[in-house]
């Protein structure tokens, strides 16, 4: 199945200056989706911090009530992959509980003109269709944040910032506030661990250890 087929949208980007594949880490092949062996041999260096993202990793999300109380503490699993030639990276979420499960799809890419990482979030439970996001990289501090608009299943226009950093090569933890004017509320946290995918299969599959 083509990628325009699981996300129902197309992304049109235009390739700038490459870096060497030993100037990044580890390049899944666009072409074998599921393959971590296999590297890509080019990349374009304003896409570079993309690459940190591209790993099986275990998800463990905590919800937070209006008070900051935390509420819930669900598990799961996202995947990252390199797709459109290193243009864009796709990831595939899910959690779930003993109640409901939560699958989301999402497309990143960098916009040369706002020099600025824009991307779109699908998932099953949002009332008014995709999410469209705007982040920014800090290579100082191994931090995205991102900014997006949305809204509530009672219909009321909300801000979100989503500020996401990585601890270690193995390890990242994103935090969500929704915003309403100088006040942020932190709703949903979620820790972020490398995991290895299983040999022969590309499911979303973990070994432990």
């Amino acid at each position: 199945m083509s990628l325009r087929r699981k996300t129902g949208i197309g992304i049109a980007v235009v390739v700038f200056t490459v870096v060497t594949a030993h100037q990044v880490r580890s390049q899944l092949d666009p072409g074998d989706e599921g393959d971590f062996q296999k590297r890509t041999t080019f990349i374009r260096t304003s896409m570079a911090p993309l690459d940190r993202y591209v790993a099986h990793w275990r998800v463990t999300e905590r919800h937070y009530n209006d008070k900051g109380e935390m509420v819930a503490t669900v598990k799961g699993l996202e995947e990252i992959l390199w797709v459109l030639d290193t243009n864009a990276i796709y990831r595939r979420y899910n959690t779930s509980s003993d109640v409901s499960t939560y699958k989301a799809i999402g497309l990143l890419t960098f916009n040369n003109n706002s020099k600025s990482f824009r991307g779109v979030w699908f998932d099953n439970v949002s009332p008014t269709g995709p999410m469209n996001v705007d982040a920014k990289w800090d290579e100082s501090s191994l931090t995205m944040v991102y900014r997006s608009n949305g809204t509530t299943k009672d219909g009321k226009e909300v801000e979100y910032l989503k500020v996401e950093k990585f601890a270690d090569e193995e390890n990242r933890t994103a935090t969500t506030y929704v915003v309403e004017g100088d006040v942020k509320r932190k709703v949903l946290e979620v820790h972020y661990k490398r995991a290895e995918a299983c040999p022969g299969s590309t499911a979303i599959r973990v070994i432990d250890g």
